[in-house]
């Protein structure tokens, strides 16, 4: 083997695509000095720091108190205190008060230090003889200096004293001080300062001649409200909601406290909408001054008066108002609406089933204060529109997720059993994600044994779990009747169809209301567009609409659908379908013993719109009936039918008395169909007609009214001998052909057609009609008998890609003068017996193949878009010749390329001295092209070029060459700031040991540096086909290959490369 590489002119020096720095940005917040944790003298609190002062659910010691009350005992302990300590407790609220609560043993002070720590809120209850006591002074004093350090929230009672008195230290509170000047003047200071900073907060003045109880209640109110917005958020239990809550959380934008924002949570019953609402209702009510989470507005709002009853709850709640009462159907008082603007509020409105309750519910941005924030709830994605300034769709839970929310509810645990392992993945599998069946299947799976989990699985492949069908079934029982059919229909039959096909089938059964109704259906959750335009469902919704067909009849003839093997094989056998069927669907892979029909199978069925026998097994080709009709007739269809589809479709035509005038798909492959029927029909509803590898159909019916048919498959009909006229098909957007054998005249078709299918075919001829099809874009002959093609093709101006591969053609007609407009992409005139190509035609290929023309003699200029060439096996070519290689273009190789970059000459052992110059002088500047191409994209170039002809020497091009399979070339010095290397690689391989197999080569290539640490080596891997040598006389093999894979890198100041080959039997 011998071996090049080439250098020189592909050594690039490429200073300006680079600068010479680079610089940086930082940014830096500064803090706030707003933040409320800054001033001591704020009664706003750090809210950060008050987390860990309350109670969790989760946490392991709960506290035993939240709120320490301050007063003195002879003025308040037998009356005030000992109602407003009842008024706490009968709310929940754990309060410390006096000794007793004091374990036996512990010092008062001791212990009192401890209480105040440990609790949230202090209530200080200031009394006539509250200053007498240094006690409570003194208590006071650490009160207010752990609502400096600790954040202790301060609530100040003003008990038939005046606030400006314990403030300013007056009346009895300066007699008591005069006292205290008099033992304990080291303390008196602090003790007024302490006084002066509790008497100048926001606290409860009662007077002598108030009414104690309703003060006592607005106290106890009042607290229990703010450790409510002090209380740290429980998820305990709330599995996989985090990334979503993040997600709902940047749409609410809590910090901005200007704007208002309403923000709506769609998605499925049952997927999570109320637990993510509420956990972020409560994560972030603390920020805001009123909240309000309004539960079940759809079940409550449907009660007499409900939605005004709801309105007046709402708005009561916000603003701290219980009397309030609006009978009218708006709100009619300005001041009302006045007041809803002063709050800055957060609301929950869950479970919002239609448009006009928030419009009831006086939810609008401008009834609002700055700030606000509106949570809505929906299962209709419909009431949001124009409502809302963001919504998000709630996900199914990830597999992870699923499995803890499952084993948490089967197992209390956090993971799955081992043993039960089969069970977890069933229920996982079955519920899809969905949380509301993994809480009710694990919580119904608990402490029970292994055979009632196994049956109760079984159970659930027959019938949903009652509680989830519930959940589910509100959506359905929220739509009008068309909308309940749509959706059956689609649960039952077309799931998984794309959108459009499902649009027109349905559109001939419901009057063209479909779009409609899938449309409402996709906002309210029972359908979502996937992947391809297709129509899914969630399998549980499935399963919902199947159960309630199910719940029509206990007999499978008496219900509107039918979808499962044993129904249909039962009502086919017995033959009692009757007119409550409207659609049935057999999968005929599930039939062990063929069905038997008789002649009337479908007489009663006069409401059946569907039919969908098919075969889904890997033999569903084989032509095996398993719908037995001996004598291959009906006596009827219904005229209602608009997707018919049996495959292998064992009648010779369809009844005589049946019209499909609602027809919109006919799809019968593999049938025994003869002819469909007789005369002309009205078809104006057809969409597909497939009648794929039926071998008995010689001709199909007049068309002439199928005026919007799309898709026409008649391939592999290879007794099909004729084609009525389908210029008229307006529509027509695919013609599948292929394989029909004894078809021998070239269709006659609308202009717009953009694609034909022709291989396989007996046309021999391309008419000069084919100048109409003047949007054609890819025309496939291959196989075809054809032999002579019209001069109109030149006519074809948005003609891409032609295929005549071994087709009996021998000559391509010559371009009219001035007249062509073909701007070709792709050819393919591979085992033709073509012995010139017209220079014309070539003139914008980047796609060429003329593989094993044996009579083909020259490639005269070829185009510099040429970046594909398949030759091998042209043992008569001579003469290889390219356009001005100045003109040389090579697209960016950081796109997918569309053709394999390479240029195949093998086996054409009869290219002269020229053809062969020319051929490596033209690679090597495609090389140099697509070098410079790497260069402008590193380090994001990618691609290859390789070029392979017979040959046993290296092309002198190549200025350092090796007699042996090893090469040492000395590299130019590094003279410039920064280049690349690029080796353009030449071998020449002996396949004289070879069976006409393709060849791999194995290389290393070593770089050696100025620097020893930038030395570096890699691997090189190479593979091409090799001639065979008994039949070629020349079996030796010239390969030139460079890519982006280690043949192009950045230059290291390298003085040496060196790269050593050797072959290997196959490919690692």
């Amino acid at each position: 083997m011998f071996c090049a590489v080439s250098l020189t002119p592909l050594l690039f020096i490429l200073h300006q695509f680079y600068r010479s720095h680079t610089s940086f940005i930082l940014t830096v917040e500064k803090a706030s000095l707003k933040n409320p944790s800054f001033h001591a003298n704020s009664q706003k609190t750090n809210f950060c720091s008050l987390m860990a002062s309350l109670s969790s659910p989760s946490s392991s010691r709960p506290l035993k108190h939240q709120v320490f009350l301050s007063f003195r005992g002879e003025d308040t302990r037998n009356n005030f205190l000992a109602y407003l300590h009842q008024a706490l407790q009968r709310k929940g609220i754990g309060t410390y008060i006096d000794s007793k609560e004091l374990p036996r043993g512990e010092e008062i002070s001791s212990a009192l230090l401890n209480a105040i720590q440990e609790s949230t809120i202090s209530a200080i209850v200031f009394s006539k003889n509250y200053a007498s006591s240094s006690w409570c002074l003194e208590e006071l004093s650490k009160i207010m200096e752990f609502k400096d350090t600790k954040g202790l929230l301060v609530v100040p009672i003003f008990y038939h004293v005046d606030p400006s008195d314990v403030r300013k230290q007056t009346e009895s509170f300066q007699q008591a001080f005069a006292e205290h000047e008099k033992n304990r003047i080291d303390k008196v200071q602090k003790w007024r300062h302490a006084l002066t900073q509790a008497g100048n907060l926001s606290g409860f003045h009662i007077k002598k001649d108030e009414h104690e109880p309703t003060v006592i209640e607005e106290i106890a109110q009042d607290v229990l409200k703010k450790l409510n917005r002090m209380s740290a958020s429980d998820r305990e239990g709330l599995i996989g909601i985090g990334p979503q809550m993040e997600q709902i959380k940047s749409l609410l934008c809590v910090g901005d406290r200007e704007s208002i924002r309403i923000i709506g949570i769609w998605g499925m019953g049952g997927i999570g909408k109320t637990t993510l609402a509420q956990a972020i209702y409560d994560e972030v009510l603390s920020q805001f001054e009123s909240y309000y989470f309004l539960a079940n507005v759809r079940e409550k709002s449907e009660e007499s008066g409900g939605i005004t009853s709801l309105r007046d709850k709402l708005l009561s709640n916000i603003l701290e108002e219980k009397t309030l009462h609006i009978s009218t159907p708006r709100i009619g008082s300005t001041f009302t609406i006045y007041r809803l603007r002063r709050k800055r509020v957060l609301v929950v409105l869950d479970d919002v089933s239609d448009v006009e309750q928030l419009e009831q519910l006086a939810i609008r941005h401008d009834h609002f204060g700055p700030g606000s924030r509106i949570i809505v709830t929906t299962r209709n994605k419909q009431v949001l529109n124009g409502a809302v300034d963001a919504s998000y769709e709630v996900q199914e839970l990830n597999d992870d997720d699923s499995l803890q929310l499952f084993s948490q509810h089967a197992f209390r645990q956090n993971h799955r059993v081992d043993d039960l392992q089969d069970l977890s993945n069933g229920v996982l599998q079955y519920a899809r994600g969905f949380p509301l069946a993994l809480k009710v299947l694990g919580s119904a799976f608990y402490r029970k044994c292994r055979v009632y989990r196994e049956s109760e699985m079984k159970k659930l492949k027959q019938h949903p779990h009652p509680k989830i069908q519930k959940i589910l079934k509100i959506s359905y029982d929220g739509l009008d009747e068309t909308e309940k059919c749509i959706f059956l229909d689609i649960a039952c039959f077309f799931q998984g169809y794309n959108r459009d096909y499902v649009k027109n089938i349905l559109d001939s059964c419901y009057g063209g209301s479909s779009l409609a109704g899938t449309t409402n259906l996709i906002d309210r959750s029972l359908l979502y567009v996937a992947e391809y335009n297709t129509l899914w469902m969630h399998d549980l919704l499935q399963e919902m609409g199947r159960e309630v067909v199910r719940s029509e009849s206990s007999k499978p003839e008496e219900r509107s659908r039918l979808w499962t093997s044993k129904d249909v094989s039962e009502v086919l056998k017995k033959n009692s379908g009757t007119k409550s069927i409207e659609g049935m669907c057999l999968n005929m892979s599930n039939i062990v013993e063929p069905i038997k029909l008789r002649a009337t199978a479908f007489k009663r069925m006069i409401h059946l719109k569907f039919i969908k026998f098919y075969d889904s097994s890997e033999h569903r080709h084989s032509r095996k009936q398993k719908i037995l009709l001996p004598a291959q007739r009906l006596k009827s269809l219904s005229d209602k039918l608009t997707y018919f589809h049996w495959e292998n479709c064992p009648l010779k035509s369809v009844p005589s008395n049946f019209c499909p005038e609602n027809l919109v798909q006919l799809i019968l492959p593999g049938s025994d169909i003869e002819r469909l029927w007789n005369g002309d029909q009205n078809l104006v509803n057809l969409r597909v007609f497939n009648l794929s590898r039926s071998r008995n159909l010689i001709r199909i019916p007049n068309l002439s009214q199928a005026t919007n048919i799309e898709k026409l498959d008649l391939s592999e009909c290879k007794s099909l001998v004729e084609l009525p006229c389908l210029n008229h098909l307006e529509s027509l957007e695919m013609l599948e052909l292929w394989g029909c054998s004894n078809l021998k005249k070239f269709p006659e078709v609308r202009c717009h057609l953009d694609s034909l299918d022709l291989i396989d075919t007996g046309i021999e001829e391309v008419p000069d009609s084919v100048e109409h099809l003047v949007q054609l874009r890819e025309l496939n002959l291959g196989r075809s008998k054809v032999k002579n093609v019209s001069s109109n093709i030149y006519k074809l101006g948005s003609l891409r890609a032609l295929s005549l591969r071994d087709c009996p053609i021998a000559e391509f007609p010559q371009v009219p003068r001035n007249l062509s407009s073909l701007m070709l992409l792709q050819l393919d005139l591979s085992g033709t017996r073509i012995q010139n190509i017209p220079s014309g035609i070539v003139k914008s290929l980047k796609g060429l193949g003329v593989r094993t023309c044996k009579y083909l003699k020259s490639l005269p200029e070829l185009p510099p878009s040429l970046r594909y060439i398949a030759a091998e096996g042209c043992i008569s070519l001579e003469e290889v010749s390219f356009a001005d290689h100045n003109q040389t273009r090579f697209v960016g190789s950081c796109q997918r390329n569309e053709f394999d970059d390479h240029f195949n000459f093998g086996h054409c052992f009869n290219l002269n001295h020229n053809a062969i110059n020319n051929i490596v002088a033209y690679e090597l500047l495609r090389i140099h092209c697509l070098a410079k191409q790497f260069a402008k994209e590193f380090p994001c170039g990618s691609g290859e070029l390789y070029c392979y002809f017979p040959g046993s020497e290296i092309p002198e091009r190549f200025e350092h060459q090796s007699p042996n399979s090893s090469i040492t070339v000395k590299l130019h010095p590094n003279r410039c700031r920064r280049r690349f290397l690029c080796f353009a690689l030449c071998f020449v391989v002996h396949c004289t040991d070879e069976k006409y197999q393709t060849f791999y080569l194995d290389g290393e290539c070593k770089l050696k540096s100025i620097d020893d640490d930038d030395d570096r080596s890699f691997l090189i891997r190479c593979s091409g086909i090799c001639d065979d040598p008994v039949d070629l006389q020349h079996p030796d093999l010239v390969f030139i290959g460079f890519g982006d894979r280690l043949m192009f890198l950045e230059d290291k100041l390298y003085e040496e490369a060196s790269f050593d080959f050797y072959r290997v039997r196959d490919q690692i």
